[in-house]
């Protein structure tokens, strides 16, 4: 990736008053979170509720063990009123399905599992797809990522 890139697990409750205070310096935030049960975790809503408006982007993505993302649109949905709601630039929302079982899988499967999402979430972020206001080409000579199971929209009306 292009920029910095700092982590944070906000299960790490202390840590939140100082990551609220610097979202609003930070320009581009991308979030990754799974889907449990039609919602958010918790522990991120409650997170995301201490957010104050500010400039810059903010894009999302979810992971679910659903085998098809059709039980985050709802998710994503609140995501784009969220960004409205934060004054940043909606960057879209990414969703992943099929990802049940992971870490009771062998290392070497959970890594086979798992990289096709790596590899996805590398073309989104070279093709600047989090930052910008253009769409991903789906073609499949571009990318060998396979988008029948990895789903990217701008935004729900696309």
């Amino acid at each position: 990736m292009q920029d910095r890139v700092e982590i944070r697990d906000l299960k790490d409750k202390d840590q939140w008053s100082t990551w609220a205070k610097s979202f609003s310096n930070e320009e581009k935030v991308l979030f990754f979170m799974p889907l449990y049960v039609h919602a958010m975790p918790s522990h991120v809503m409650e997170f995301i509720e201490t957010l104050k408006p500010s400039m810059g982007s903010i894009s999302f993505f979810i992971q679910s063990g659903f085998p098809k993302s059709s039980q985050s649109y709802f998710l994503e949905a609140y995501f784009e009123q969220l960004s409205m709601r934060l004054n940043r630039s909606y960057g879209g929302t990414a969703i992943k399905g099929a990802m049940k079982g992971l870490q009771m899988r062998p290392d070497k499967r959970q890594t086979k599992m798992i990289q096709p999402l790596v590899d996805a979430i590398d073309y989104l972020d070279t093709h600047h797809v989090f930052y910008e206001k253009h769409q991903i080409k789906q073609n499949k000579k571009d990318t060998n990522i396979n988008f029948v199971s990895f789903q990217y929209r701008k935004s729900r009306l696309d």
